[in-house]
């Protein structure tokens, strides 16, 4: 970097002294040792995965004239090969990262291989989901043991891919279980790259993977009181938007911050969809006071992410004002009472249209305060949206229909043409 080229020349020119030129040198070797080079781990990792398939493809070729015994003694190679790599690695390339990477996602999926050959070789009975539970249980200690994010992430998308299995056969609705089993098992290596205060892929690549990841879980638990996944969704998306804020995630540019981005789109995509009548009509047929209902897994899940959204939110107001909140962070309360309103009465959608209304409304004068064009968009897109679905719902005439659709167009161009002249005589 350019500092370092011209540390001969501030020595030389007496600004600094030779001991301070040679600590930074220290400083910046160390940190390079530390920081992965992220093409040489890349193609790492893209190497190890297309060795192990190229192996696989070969196996495959011949695999019906082999007898059962060397089936098993080949099922069985690539794993002790795998291992063997993995014990190199720690012996000798401890403090190289692409060499971790690579060995333990090589490892990975050669326990998931040696699984799945056996049980074809011997004809051993089982699910899809069981076979899920057991390879991410065995691939969880590779994550501490070759210290791998990437093991991490595939492990997170193991436990991601067997949580949905609840959707595709009854008798995995339990499933639910196991995947928290599984996030526990992975939650203090993610708490260690979040005290770690680097700004990396793999960092932020967790960020998306374990967010995406929650929402699956809650789509998962989707069943006779499904409704119950409303809140709980507003829940999960205010809380990812109050945790956005905190330092750990802050460092990162914008699109790597997982939590606010999903948290806010999150939010606008529920607001729209819950804004129409269809939701809010059968909701009072669903008897979702009755005990059953109450203890369900899905009644659960929406305490428990409206319970953790109201103590991140307690806990924000503390050392901020509540007038500096983006409503976001906040639109789950109010939300709580329309979802309650709306299991006795039949007005809850418009309710939720004036929520999406009103974040709409921000927006916009939020933009025109801050002279920010595409906050002011995204404003008369929310805007836009609710009126929309609430065109939907009536039964209007097509001209009437156009009519608003025009002025909303005409709205658009207006405040987009003072935005830029306003530009034009201020800077950003």
């Amino acid at each position: 970097m350019g500092l370092l080229k011209d540390l001969g020349d501030l020595v030389q020119a007496g600004v600094i002294p030779t001991e301070t030129a040679d600590a930074i040198r220290a400083y910046y070797d160390d940190r390079r040792r530390q920081s992965p080079n992220r093409v040489i781990l890349l193609f790492s990792i893209i190497g190890s995965l297309l060795t192990g398939l190229g192996i696989l493809f070969i196996l495959a070729h011949n695999w019906d004239q082999f007898s059962r015994l060397t089936k098993s003694v080949l099922a069985f190679v690539p794993l002790l090969l795998c291992q063997a790599l993995c014990a190199y690695t720690l012996l000798r390339k401890s403090d190289h990262s692409a060499w971790r990477e690579s060995a333990s996602s090589l490892l990975v999926f050669a326990v998931g291989g040696c699984m799945s050959l056996i049980a074809q070789i011997f004809h051993l009975s089982g699910s899809l989901s069981d076979f899920l539970l057991t390879w991410c249980l065995l691939s969880i200690p590779l994550v501490y043991i070759m210290r791998s994010s990437v093991t991490s992430l595939l492990v997170l998308a193991g436990a991601s891919l067997y949580v949905l299995q609840s959707l595709n056969t009854p008798e995995n609705r339990d499933n639910w279980m196991g995947y928290l089993l599984l996030l526990a098992g992975l939650a203090p290596h993610y708490r260690s790259l979040l005290l770690s205060n680097k700004d990396q892929p793999l960092v932020s690549q967790h960020h998306w993977g374990v967010s995406l990841s929650l929402i699956l879980f809650l789509v998962s638990l989707g069943n006779q009181y499904d409704a119950f996944l409303s809140p709980a969704f507003f829940g999960l998306f205010a809380s990812y938007s109050l945790i956005g804020g905190l330092q750990p995630f802050k460092k990162h540019s914008y699109f790597a911050r997982a939590f606010p981005v999903l948290g806010y789109a999150g939010t606008a995509f529920l607001l729209f969809e819950l804004s129409f009548e269809g939701f809010w009509d059968k909701l009072p047929e669903k008897n979702l006071w009755q005990t059953s209902a109450l203890i369900s897994p899905e009644s659960l899940a929406a305490f428990a992410s409206i319970a953790i959204a109201v103590w991140l939110l307690y806990k924000r107001l503390l050392v901020e004002s509540p007038r500096n909140l983006h409503p976001v962070k906040y639109l789950f309360v109010p939300f709580v009472w329309c979802f309650g309103l709306g299991m006795f009465f039949n007005i809850s959608s418009t309710a939720v249209s004036f929520l999406m209304i009103g974040l709409g409304i921000y927006e916009i004068a939020s933009g025109l305060r801050n002279n920010k064009l595409a906050g002011v968009n995204g404003g008369l897109v929310l805007l836009a949206f609710a009126i929309g679905a609430r065109l939907l719902d009536y039964d209007l005439s097509f001209i009437a229909k156009g009519i608003l659709f025009v002025l909303l167009g005409i709205g658009f161009f207006l405040v987009n043409y003072r935005i830029l002249k306003n530009s034009q005589r201020h800077e950003f």
